[in-house]
């Protein structure tokens, strides 16, 4: 049976100056599609490198990795660019919103080096806007927004290409408790309606026990939930 997310064995090694830090040390993992896998983890556990890997922002020093049946060893450059725009959508813990573009240009971006035109695009990210409860606000810019508000946006702008994944960095990490948990009722609404596959980074057990599975990262490798290293 092929994974949806398929990483096997993933190395990975820093080096800084004379010193190497092995921050991920044969992890693996597998997540099938319509899936919400939590990747929980202390601060420095390799949890951010991890995602990064499945989401072909950085390359692992050694292992595999399958997205959707593909073998990402055979992408490079342009294809792996395009891939990666079509069907990954990232949300931050910072949000990297734009703070010179208004909060509807924020949510048109990623959709701007796709097929959709001008004016499909505009209609779309409004009608996500409307979805995570900004429609009022999608002139604004971003330092006239909350946090909560941002990381709605952020999510916004991660839907625009209609992602077949969802890879999420501790995107409640800057928010109150009741904010945070306003954003995990969006992304069970997402995960609900579109049967939307979801990696999210998180070191707080609460916002794990939202997702479908936990997979525990410690010491480079990952472990099941409940499994004691």
């Amino acid at each position: 049976m092929k994974h949806f997310i398929n990483a096997v064995d993933i190395h990975k090694t820093f080096h800084i100056g004379k010193n190497s830090i092995a921050v991920l040390r044969g992890a693996s993992i597998d997540v099938e599609k319509g899936e919400w896998v939590a990747l929980l983890g202390a601060s420095g556990s390799g949890k951010t490198t991890l995602l990064d890997i499945i989401g072909t922002i950085s390359k692992p020093d050694s292992g595999v990795l399958n997205l959707a049946g593909e073998n990402m060893a055979d992408y490079s450059g342009e294809r792996l660019v395009t891939f990666r725009r079509q069907k990954i959508g990232f949300v931050f813990q910072s949000f990297h919103l734009l703070p010179e573009l208004s909060i509807l240009e924020n949510t048109m971006m990623p959709g701007m080096f796709s097929s959709m035109d001008k004016k499909t695009l505009t209609n779309r990210a409004k009608m996500l806007l409307e979805r995570v409860g900004l429609q009022d606000r999608i002139k604004h810019r971003p330092n006239e927004l909350s946090g909560g508000e941002q990381q709605r946006a952020a999510l916004a702008r991660s839907l625009i290409n209609s992602p077949d994944i969802l890879l999420a960095d501790e995107p409640t990490g800057n928010l109150d408790s009741k904010t945070g948990q306003s954003i995990l009722s969006l992304f069970h609404s997402i995960h609900s309606d579109e049967k939307m596959t979801i990696v999210m980074v998180t070191h707080d057990d609460v916002v794990a026990n939202a997702a479908d599975r936990k997979v525990i990262l410690k010491d480079g490798l990952t472990y099941m939930d409940g499994f004691s290293a």
